[in-house]
């Protein structure tokens, strides 16, 4: 009789979690159709339904935990049920991704850029085909799918970079478009990123199948990860080999403000050529919350942490850019033979007066740094 009652259980959770999927499906469509006719009220509803997402997760989670403690199952059973954890998880993440798509709809609701729509629906229709067939695998645990299906993401990948190369061409040739580009890029990197979740869901698969996990990764490198939170993470190491990617190390006093943005920008606009650091002469020991939030309003969830530039003796960078007059002044020379470069960006952390102006005063020093460092990178 137990048996028979986890085995109910997790047919009505493996229900729930097909539910989710179409969720997150449909959202993944509208948001890009929202994009494609610059529907702001479309784009409203998808932020709103995203609590319906949200909401579906929790609930699945909080079901899976009470089975867990009150069938205790075993082997093959208790792999499944952690697996949908995870599983659960990807997609409320997806989900995240659609959402961040509907919210740069209506911040490009008055803008006359050209979208690469077509590109970007074949991005989305791609990702929506490999979610439905990667679910189907994860409750049939069919190995063979779960093993082929991620090779199908190189599709998506192939249409991100020629998406990437276009906008990068259009800011580079016309600065002024570099507002309205990021935003664009944006939108492609969610749709990589969602098939790149495809693939977790297909390693949990396997996972349930053979009691192993392996990465079953096939891309050559990614970007940051939008909707992250924002956890300080360990430095990497500016001197691995990471694809043959230039180094670049941002430097102002306190890393607080110019030179997180900065390293925050080039980690997301140029992630194919570049990987940026960033480091303060007098570090203040955190990230000024106005900073996260004006990256955020753009669609970055920056992982940055205030750290001292002597945190980095002996790493080796392609070029030092200070951001500030005073990290010039102070700019160490162990710092290597890399080339130098100095944009002097004014303090927003300066900025006085109600909470309002001083974001406009973040705003204003994001855009400028964007304006300025981004071209000279992409140069």
């Amino acid at each position: 009789m137990t048996r028979e009652l986890l085995k109910n259980k997790i047919r009505q959770l493996e229900d729930e979690v097909l539910l989710l999927g179409s969720l997150v499906e449909q959202a993944t469509r509208l948001s890009v159709e929202s994009l494609r006719n610059r529907d702001v009220v479309l784009a409203s509803r998808i932020l709103q339904d995203d609590q319906l997402i949200n909401d579906k997760r929790y609930a699945i989670e909080n079901n899976v935990l009470i089975t867990i403690a009150t069938q205790q199952p075993m082997a093959h059973d208790l792999r499944l049920l952690a697996a949908i954890l995870e599983v659960i998880s990807e997609l409320e993440r997806m989900g995240d991704y659609a959402k961040g798509i509907a919210k740069i709809t209506r911040r490009l609701e008055n803008s006359d850029t050209s979208v690469p729509i077509l590109d970007l629906s074949q991005m989305a229709e791609l990702d929506i085909s490999m979610l439905h067939r990667a679910l189907t695998a994860f409750f049939k645990e069919d190995y063979q799918t779960a093993v082929m299906l991620p090779h199908g993401d190189d599709a998506v990948d192939a249409l991100y970079n020629k998406v990437f190369r276009e906008l990068l061409r259009t800011m580079t040739a016309n600065p002024g478009r570099i507002d309205t580009g990021s935003l664009l890029l944006w939108v492609a990197h969610n749709l990589e990123r969602l098939g790149d979740r495809v693939t977790n869901i297909c390693e949990r698969t396997v996972f349930i199948a053979t009691g192993e996990l392996f990465d079953m990764d096939t891309s050559e490198g990614e970007g940051p990860d939008v909707g992250d939170e924002n956890i300080p993470s360990p430095i990497p190491d500016p001197n691995s080999e990471n694809h043959q990617k230039k180094r670049v190390l941002f430097l102002c006093t306190g890393n607080s403000c110019r030179s997180q943005m900065a390293e925050a920008l080039t980690n997301a606009l140029l992630p194919d050529r570049w990987i940026a650091f960033s480091a303060g002469t007098q570090p203040t020991g955190e990230v000024h919350p106005l900073t996260l939030r004006a990256l955020t309003e753009i669609g970055i969830v920056h992982k940055g942490c205030s750290k001292s530039v002597d945190e980095f003796k002996g790493a080796a960078f392609d070029v030092v850019i200070t951001v500030c007059d005073g990290a010039a002044e102070d700019c160490p020379v162990w710092l290597g033979k890399g080339k130098r470069e100095h944009f002097n960006f004014s303090d927003p952390a300066r900025a006085v007066g109600p909470e309002d102006e001083k974001l406009r005063v973040f705003r204003k020093t994001l855009s400028e740094i964007k304006e300025k460092v981004i071209p000279f990178l992409a140069s």
